[in-house]
């Protein structure tokens, strides 16, 4: 959304802010005294970027000069550098070349790189501090950190966006960065987030019945089910299992659903949003649980009259214990 120019007018978004409104933005945002910290990726995340012709060959992304100079404008506390989840790096023919500078120990190069970042940033604005992910320094040698300064040129910040706090960032996760840096932010998720979460997971329900389920109705139900009018209590039991989870877990989304929207948008998003995703989609099931268990009720073929005498059914049951 950022409204890059020049060589990165390709990688910007078609839908992106013009350089005016981002300055509005700001504007207003700093009226209200709060502070806008721009995130710029430089290792990890940057996967868009390749995309596009100009920047195919390259793994390092040189968009923050554009960012820090709009931001700039308005007063740039902080600037967050990104580098999460990078977790290829040292595998390209360029940096194969010059692993070796780094006794071919990838953390070493990395390390160097996001020096170069930082200490660039902090030349250029000196009143800026530099965040960054606390992806890299984790399991890391103190003196490792601060052989490439970096334990006074940026400030990590601990992300998780889920409850369990406790095993994922246990203390001992805290001591290590503790050993490292005079200071360490935390960041949580914001309240509502869930939304895409939730979104995310009825489009996979919604695909899971569409592709797979379909094609398993259209299979077993049409031929046997509907066309011979007969019964079988696996097959039936297994399709109302299936339409009785899905609604479970429709019920469940939308509750969720209605919380994280309301706490981010007005209260007519949610209605929006169920009349023009989920409500069709919702009825269509009951409606489908409703036939299965139609069929689930009919009287299944009685026995063939050749087996009602004593003689066939005793024969019958000798092959079965054979």
């Amino acid at each position: 959304m950022f409204p890059y120019e020049g060589a990165l007018g390709e990688i910007k978004n078609g839908n992106a802010y013009t350089h005016d409104e981002a300055l509005d933005i700001l504007r207003h945002a700093k009226s209200l005294k709060l502070s806008v910290i721009p995130l710029v990726q430089t290792i990890g995340h940057l996967e868009w970027i390749l995309k596009t012709k100009n920047f195919a060959e390259f793994c390092e992304n040189p968009d923050y000069p554009l960012v820090m100079k709009l931001h700039s404008e308005v007063g740039m506390p902080y600037v967050h550098i990104g580098a999460d989840e990078a977790y290829i790096m040292g595998e390209c023919p360029a940096d194969l070349r010059i692993l070796p500078n780094y006794a071919n120990n990838k953390k070493r190069l990395v390390f160097d790189y996001l020096k170069k970042v930082a200490k660039n940033i902090t030349l250029q604005y000196p009143q800026t501090k530099v965040i960054i992910w606390h992806d890299e320094f984790e399991n890391v040698n103190d003196t490792l950190v601060k052989q490439y300064d970096l334990d006074r040129l940026v400030t990590p910040v601990v992300w998780y966006y889920q409850p369990d706090l406790a095993t994922k960032l246990p203390k001992y996760k805290w001591k290590q960065l503790a050993r490292s840096f005079s200071s360490v932010w935390g960041a949580s998720a914001f309240k509502g987030h869930e939304v895409r979460d939730v979104i995310r997971d009825f489009m996979l329900i919604k695909q899971q019945h569409d592709n797979a389920m379909t094609s398993e109705e259209a299979e077993y139900l049409q031929p046997y089910q509907v066309q011979l009018n007969a019964s079988s209590s696996y097959g039936i039991r297994k399709f109302e299992n299936m339409y009785e989870n899905y609604l479970q877990r429709l019920d469940e989304m939308i509750s969720l659903l209605r919380f994280s929207m309301q706490e981010l948008f007005y209260e007519d998003v949610f209605f929006e949003f169920m009349a023009d995703y989920i409500e069709s989609f919702y009825s269509d099931l009951e409606s489908r649980l409703k036939n299965v268990r139609a069929i689930n009720s009919r009287k299944v073929y009685p026995p063939r009259p050749w087996f009602q005498s004593k003689g066939a059914l005793d024969y019958h049951s000798s092959v079965y214990m054979k």
